[in-house]
């Protein structure tokens, strides 16, 4: 069988601090290398490099 699995990454994320009410959400979704993020808040890109 030649068919292989992708590794593919997503997920929501709250950046606030545990206490605080849940109002910076981002988003990503990741496929090998490829990165997709979203951010309410800014246009800016992730602050990590991968």
């Amino acid at each position: 069988d030649s068919r292989h699995c992708l590794a593919i990454e997503c997920g929501i994320l709250n950046l606030d601090v545990s206490s605080g009410n849940g109002s910076h959400w981002v988003a990503f979704y990741k496929i090998k290398d490829k990165v997709d993020y979203f951010d309410s808040f800014s246009d800016l890109p992730p602050l990590i490099e991968l």
